[in-house]
């Protein structure tokens, strides 16, 4: 191949594009592996969000079957008493022997 002038300024111009098609690749790349950490960030936090509103339906159910059973016991337990003042024989009601307590509670 001839030298000259006409070709310096080709082989610069080349050098020039081929720079200029590196640095669109890598930036390309660079901004594909963002995308990529975007969306698996974007999925983990989904996930996470879905486990915490999972846990919190979870911890309410057991607390509303916790306040279910605490208020059987409770009825069961104002029951055996009503059943032994009864056996005393004192016709008091509940409330009147236990007081305003008892009016509380409820």
């Amino acid at each position: 191949p001839a030298s000259g002038p006409g070709n310096a300024a080709v082989h610069t111009e080349i050098q020039s594009v081929v720079r200029e098609r590196d640095h669109v690749t890598s930036m390309n790349v660079a901004q594909q592996k963002a995308i990529d950490r975007t969306r698996k960030l974007s999925h983990l936090s989904d996930i996470i969000r879905t486990h915490e509103g999972t846990w919190i339906v979870d911890e309410c159910n057991k607390l509303r079957r916790e306040n279910i059973d605490i208020r059987r016991r409770e009825r069961h337990l104002e029951t055996q008493l009503e059943t032994w003042l009864a056996r005393r024989g004192d016709q008091r009601s509940l409330d009147e022997t236990l007081g305003e307590k008892a009016s509380e509670l409820q």
